[in-house]
């Protein structure tokens, strides 16, 4: 069964944070190690070594070590591996990183918001972008194939008031799912660590990037589902892709003598952007159940148990019932 993308257009940058950078000011003067172009070849700058907190090290960094560009700074860089959102801010505070690869909302969270997990505020800034959040995606179990279907379920994060946190709560709203109320909030880690842990079977979803969301997919004969939440250059072959900015997702239920043509009795549809109300979608089902052809008419529908007419709107998460003409005396 192939993978399943649900695109939106949420796009979180990733940043670089430093507390400490006396390295900065000596590397700028400088320049690199090496001329390049016409004039004197600048001297070499002193040596420094950087210790950088990274959840995982993205395709950028890892070209910056290959192609020596840290080298003609007479830069070394260390890449150490961060548990956690809130580990990574300690150790931030404590002198045991310089900078850390992180996202924005956790150096606003460790900036201004004293209540953070660690709390206090720590006098850190945001001075570099790095990349457009490597492909962030919410990635599922096996066999759930839309947000809808996380209703009970456990849900991974980094922390529970991270931002990519907010992300999954923003998407499972939309599908009519509450924070602790429909879902639970596993706080694990960070991203490697919800890699293994979903591997592991150890909860149901989670917000994966930086390549994890497609080494999630291979372990799975028959594919995980993917949700996808920042906007990529391409799409695998194997995977439908579905705007949610442009696409109503809703579940339909089939009764009496509509289940029994249809064989089945319900299924979740993708609408496209033109089916917007009840109207729109009798004459869609018109159109793409050919087994309920000139049935859809004489039928009635329900949203939330209560009977609708043709204008009323369709959103996201609505369940919809078609019921057929009740016959006897």
């Amino acid at each position: 069964m192939p993978a399943k993308r649900i695109v939106s257009r949420m796009v979180l940058l990733a940043l670089l944070v430093a507390l400490v950078i006396p390295f900065a000011q000596s590397a700028s003067a400088h320049g690199p190690g090496h001329g390049h172009g016409h004039g004197p070849t600048p001297p070499t700058p002193p040596a420094a070594h950087l210790r950088i907190g990274v959840f995982a090290q993205s395709i950028p960094a890892m070209a910056a070590v290959s192609e020596g560009f840290y080298a003609d700074y007479n830069l070394t860089v260390e890449y150490l591996q961060v548990s956690s959102s809130t580990q990574q801010f300690e150790y931030l505070r404590d002198g045991l990183y310089d900078i850390v690869m992180t996202s924005p909302d956790n150096v606003a969270n460790y900036r201004l918001n004293s209540s953070n997990a660690l709390g206090a505020t720590i006098d850190q800034i945001a001075f570099l972008g790095l990349d457009n959040a490597q492909k962030l995606a919410l990635v599922t179990q096996p066999g759930i194939s839309s947000p809808s279907e996380l209703a009970g379920k456990v849900i991974a994060v980094d922390s529970p008031s991270s931002g990519f946190a907010y992300v999954i709560y923003e998407i499972l709203a939309q599908y009519g799912l509450q924070r602790d109320v429909d879902y639970t909030v596993l706080p694990v880690g960070g991203v490697y660590q919800r890699y293994v842990g979903l591997l592991n079977g150890d909860f149901d979803a989670t917000l994966l990037s930086n390549g994890f969301e497609t080494r999630a997919d291979i372990p799975f004969g028959d594919g995980n589902r993917w949700i996808e939440v920042a906007p990529t250059g391409g799409a695998r072959s194997n995977c439908v892709v579905d705007k949610v900015t442009d696409a109503v997702e809703i579940v339909t239920l089939y009764f009496a003598a509509l289940r029994d043509k249809v064989g089945l009795d319900r299924e979740t549809i993708s609408l496209p952007e033109d089916v917007r109300t009840i109207a729109d979608l009798a004459a869609w089902l018109e159109t793409n159940r050919p087994s309920l052809r000139g049935h859809v008419a004489k039928a009635r529908f329900a949203v939330g148990e209560e009977f609708v007419e043709g204008a009323r709107a369709l959103r996201r998460g609505d369940v919809v019932a078609l019921i057929p003409p009740v016959s006897g005396g």
